[in-house]
């Protein structure tokens, strides 16, 4: 089942993680590959890395998971999220808040003095949307969710109201 937030619509073009301003002190940008031009009205929320029978997956097996269903999401793109819900909206299901997190594969970031990776994710804090780093050794759980972009918003099966 696919799901789409209604009333999100615009394109945004995320920019490079580096232009941001949400890379921490002490981190560096490892990977970068912002996605181009991101049509909002047909963001599928639905893919989540871990399959049935898993209880969790690894860095790594999210990183691959993520190439295989051509999932999207960069620190660009969060910072476009962040801008838009600073503008009163928001494009997230309302019914993920609280729930779920969504992961950003496509910027990994590099912790300048032990040399980890990690990812940008998007969770609910009570108020808004924020972006935390996901440490490797750490795992992924069925809260976890991917962006992917949905050729058209034709056929959605289910749509979840944004905002509020």
């Amino acid at each position: 089942m696919r799901i789409y937030a209604t009333g999100a619509s615009g394109i945004v073009k995320p920019i490079p993680a580096t232009q941001t301003g949400l890379v921490p002190s002490s981190w560096e940008v490892h990977k970068d590959k912002p996605e181009g031009r991101v049509d909002l009205a047909i963001l599928d929320y639905s893919v989540c890395p871990v399959h049935r029978g898993e209880e969790c997956v690894t860095h790594y097996v999210m990183m691959k998971r993520a190439k295989q269903v051509k999932a999207i999401g960069s620190l660009g793109l969060a910072a476009a999220l962040l801008k838009l819900q600073d503008a009163g909206r928001e494009i997230f299901p309302a019914e993920f808040r609280g729930n779920s997190y969504f992961i950003m594969p496509l910027t990994e970031l590099q912790y300048c003095l032990y040399g980890e990776h990690a990812v940008v994710c998007m969770r609910w804090s009570g108020r808004r949307w924020r972006p935390f780093l996901h440490w490797p050794g750490f795992t992924f759980g069925r809260d976890a969710r991917f962006l992917r972009r949905s050729t058209s918003a034709s056929g959605r099966s289910h749509s979840a109201k944004v905002g509020g």
